[in-house]
């Protein structure tokens, strides 16, 4: 659903922190944002900074399963989820290392190949 935006706020505190926020005409947040986080739409983060500048960027998918993490560098974390929303793998692309997940008919994990490749399976009782 699309909110006209209508204010922006900007602030700086004692302590030299920097904030700024963006509403909706019906007083809802679009977008947050000081020296450590941005969120934006759907209360999802969209980056965080510290103190020292290390920025950490976070996207994700249309049901907000987060997808990646992008760290300095253009290093990324990448995420993948079943069509029931299960992790399914996780990739660190600067190691090329990947973890898979495995589920049953019922959803429930049955199966983790870690990053090192080393295999855990999950057995469950009826």
């Amino acid at each position: 659903m699309e909110h006209p935006q209508v204010l922006i706020v900007n602030k700086t505190t004692a302590t030299e922190i920097k904030t700024s926020a963006t509403y909706y005409a019906d007083g809802l947040t679009e977008t947050t944002t000081d020296a450590r986080l941005a969120v934006k739409t759907a209360h999802r983060l969209v980056s965080q900074t510290d103190v020292n500048g290390f920025a950490v960027g976070y996207k994700y998918d249309e049901n907000s399963n987060l997808t990646e993490l992008t760290y300095p560098g253009n290093k990324k974390v990448i995420y993948t989820y079943t069509a029931l929303n299960q992790l399914e793998t996780v990739t660190i692309d600067w190691l090329s290392q990947t973890a898979t997940y495995n589920y049953d008919d019922a959803g429930r994990l049955t199966g983790l190949t870690n990053f090192n490749g080393t295999v855990t399976t999950y057995g469950y009782d009826n």
